[in-house]
């Protein structure tokens, strides 16, 4: 275990200039430790690191940015980082690192910004995922399930069901004959000739329209036109 001096003080009762020459000090140990002390290098950066999470939060609600939610920069770089990792594990303290925040701290954060809470909101982009999927690829709701970070189809089944009210499979296929149905070609309508009448008269309409056919095919113009 490294000497430490400053940096041995509770982070909160650290000053600004004091926790500048802390955390000075702890990396200049850990760098002259690790060499031959790794445990001790380790510890100091561990330590650093603790000392500048709690003052970077210190100083969040100080200046009164997050109000004890996010701040928006905050919320951009933890909602990225959900995205580009849906299909992976997604841990609290992860979030909290991405964020800057301690994982209990980052918790309560981000469901006072949110309105619900990390494993929610996860869940929630993950269906949205599945969804895509589900209507632009014939791949099994298996591989859909695993592809969008669920532990298996069951899994992704049962929390399927509980934000739809429907299984995976009757979703899609109700989605699918829907857009089936949508590229069914629209009956032909008879176009109404002149001034709005009765209906016109069928065999005169087959007339005209035959009459036009043979003046595209270049036959002669027939009598009374």
């Amino acid at each position: 275990m490294p000497h430490l001096t400053a940096a041995a003080a509770p982070p909160n009762e650290i000053g600004e200039e004091p926790l500048v020459q802390s955390l000075l000090d702890l990396l200049e140990s850990a760098g002259g430790d690790v060499d031959w002390n790794p445990e001790a290098a380790k510890y100091a950066i561990r330590r650093a690191s603790a000392i500048l999470r709690v003052e970077l939060e210190r100083s969040a609600v100080a200046c009164g940015t997050d109000g004890g939610g996010l701040a928006p920069w905050q919320v951009r770089r933890v909602t990225a980082y959900m995205e580009e990792h849906l299909s992976e594990h997604i841990s609290v303290k992860k979030l909290g690192e991405v964020a800057r925040r301690s994982a209990s701290h980052f918790c309560r954060a981000f469901k006072r910004t949110m309105g619900e809470t990390p494993y929610s909101f996860i869940t929630r982009r993950r269906l949205a995922l599945a969804q895509r999927m589900m209507l632009t690829s014939d791949a099994p709701l298996s591989e859909i399930a695993i592809s969008c970070g669920f532990s298996d189809q069951s899994h992704f089944s049962n929390r399927f069901r509980d934000a739809t009210g429907q299984s995976p499979a009757a979703w899609r296929r109700e989605r699918r004959e829907r857009a089936g149905r949508l590229k069914e070609p629209y009956p032909i309508v008879a176009p109404v000739l002149g001034p709005a009448q009765d209906a016109p008269d069928v065999p005169k309409v087959a007339a005209i329209s035959g009459a036009m056919i043979g003046l595209e095919m270049g036959r002669d113009q027939p009598a009374g036109w």
